[in-house]
């Protein structure tokens, strides 16, 4: 599958995870790449974060079916990708673990301490204006 060539890429992608995470039938699934994933675009909104796993923005016009057709299990083509856009490699961040944790809470679950694979969470921290 392709990876994103921009910002407005990135952008798309979060607004349909977005989309999942307030959809009942999606949520599951969105719930299940945030639980898994380590890399995260973290969105800062003026309430606080919101985390977007870098496997599902880090591919172009992703979706669900999409995701399950291209079996995208793993970001790791995507970080690169992801960190040429945002000028900016990936960083592990106490005080942004702490605000994951809080998301998370907000869906109705513990965040895991790492990504499925045992990897420190890492996180892009961008502003998107509502």
């Amino acid at each position: 599958m392709v990876v994103v060539k921009d910002m407005p890429d990135i952008i798309d992608n979060i607004s349909t995870f977005e989309g999942y995470l307030k959809n009942p039938k999606m949520q599951e699934f969105a719930i299940s790449l945030i639980k898994d994933a380590s890399s995260f675009v973290a969105v800062k909104k003026e309430n606080g974060y919101k985390f977007y796993p870098s496997r599902f923005v880090g591919h172009k016009n992703n979706s669900y079916d999409a995701y399950q057709r291209y079996n995208l299990d793993s970001g790791r083509d995507t970080i690169e990708i992801i960190s040429q856009i945002l000028k900016h490699k990936p960083n592990p961040m106490k005080d942004v673990e702490a605000e994951f944790g809080k998301f998370c809470l907000k869906l109705g679950f513990t965040a895991p301490e790492a990504g499925v694979a045992g990897a420190e969470h890492q996180y892009w921290i961008i502003g998107i204006a509502e």
